[in-house]
């Protein structure tokens, strides 16, 4: 090979040539050959001693990132300089050969790759670094080429490692809102409306929503990326599809006209009707509380109009579990708001000076979530009303609308 390629030195260099095909076909199999028994070290299959064999894909993959670097970098100082009497760009076919390596390793590992990980991420931006590295010295290399290297240029394929990332990202959303969807489906069957305490009086199905929802947001900004495109988004409609689909499911409490009753018949009343007496009472001055010589009780009192004979009012289960729908639902709005200052705080970033903590705060205005507010909103006006007419028409039926014509003859 020296005599073939020391007489073709005055024909000049050049692929295409009989030396500049020889050296390109020496550069690259010698590329082939150092990459192979550096991988070979890293997986602990060659005579490395500082291999340690326990290591995980993701470490072996980053380290082999750096090795690959450091090769390219010393074909370019030591063989480079020497090779181009005969080829125009032998570093920078060294180094389409060594990216063309690594990409064929890291396809491999991405494809046994089933969810976003910091090991993966880890591989990724090493990866990048590699690309971005080999790319910088191919670009000094062709330089000084008649054709700017475009034979080898047209050769790299790129790791297109924010695409990569955005991917994973992506599967990533929907593998957590999908767990989202599978709690709320256990939810609808499982919740009792019975308060944990009287300091927390909503749902915990609410409780263990929100704090879902929260771990995700935290989880998501917590992963070491910097491109997220318009996932933060697709992140919070996925969210707020579950809270409105949650919300329907705490407005889904029956319907206010099923407590309106009947009308009564229409009757005349006597001067002793409890309709006279309710105007008379509602009309006079406030007394002191005490029984009246009709036997019926002041206003004051813990009794019925009848004159006690009906029952105490006292506030129903089912009622007690309308206004425990009215308290999560108010819970529900004061965290999805606080969820959503988060969203907005972290998607445009943290301030590092106090000058910009202003701009910051301006920037975190609730920009997610509108809809499930919306509904929100809504479910309160339409539960608090049923409330109101179970607590009406039901609860008080005795002391309000069932007395109100007893007497009435």
């Amino acid at each position: 090979m020296g005599i073939a390629l020391a007489d073709s030195e005055h024909d000049g260099g050049g692929i295409g040539g009989f030396a500049g095909d020889r050296v390109d076909y020496y550069v690259r199999c010698s590329m082939r050959s150092a990459f192979t028994k550096v991988l070979e070290n890293e997986l602990g299959q060659g005579n490395s001693m500082i291999i340690n064999r326990d290591d995980e894909p993701g470490e072996i993959l980053a380290r082999l990132a750096k090795d690959t670097e450091q090769l390219a970098l010393s074909e370019r100082d030591s063989f480079s300089p020497v090779l181009k009497r005969w080829h125009p760009f032998p570093g920078a076919a060294a180094v389409v050969t060594l990216h063309s390596c690594y990409g064929v390793v890291l396809k491999q590992y991405l494809a046994k790759a089933t969810c976003l990980t910091n090991e993966l991420v880890h591989v990724l931006h090493a990866a990048g670094r590699l690309e971005k590295a080999l790319v910088q010295m191919m670009v000094e290399d062709v330089a000084d080429s008649d054709d700017g290297g475009k034979s080898v240029v047209r050769e790299v394929l790129p790791y297109d490692v924010e695409a990569l990332v955005l991917r994973f990202l992506r599967t990533w959303i929907e593998e957590k809102l999908r767990i989202a969807r599978e709690w709320l489906l256990r939810a609808k069957d499982t919740e009792s409306w019975i308060p944990k305490s009287k300091g927390e009086p909503y749902a915990r199905s609410a409780v263990e929503l929100m704090k879902l929802a929260k771990a995700t947001v935290d989880d998501f900004f917590g992963i070491p990326v910097t491109a997220r495109g318009g996932l933060v988004q697709d992140l919070a409609d996925g969210l707020d599809a579950i809270f409105q689909e949650y919300i329907s499911f705490l407005a889904s409490c029956g319907t206010k006209q099923s407590y309106l009753p009947s009308l009564p018949p229409l009757t005349r009343c006597n001067q002793d009707s409890k309709i006279n007496r309710l105007w008379r009472r509602a009309a006079s001055p406030c007394r002191a509380t005490g029984t009246s010589p009709r036997g019926g009780v002041y206003p004051g009192q813990n009794a019925s109009f009848s004159g006690g004979n009906n029952p105490r009012p006292s506030t129903s289960r089912g009622t007690q579990c309308l206004y425990i729908r009215l308290n999560t639902l108010h819970y529900l709005l004061s965290h999805s708001h606080a969820l959503d200052k988060s969203l907005s705080f972290f998607s445009h970033g943290r301030c590092s000076s106090p000058t910009s903590s202003a701009a910051s705060r301006h920037l975190a205005q609730s920009t997610h979530f509108e809809h499930s507010r919306a509904a929100a909103q809504s479910a309160i006006v339409r539960v608090a009303e049923l409330a109101a007419y179970r607590l009406i028409f039901l609860d008080s039926h005795h002391s309000f609308y069932g007395g109100l014509y007893v007497g009435a003859e």
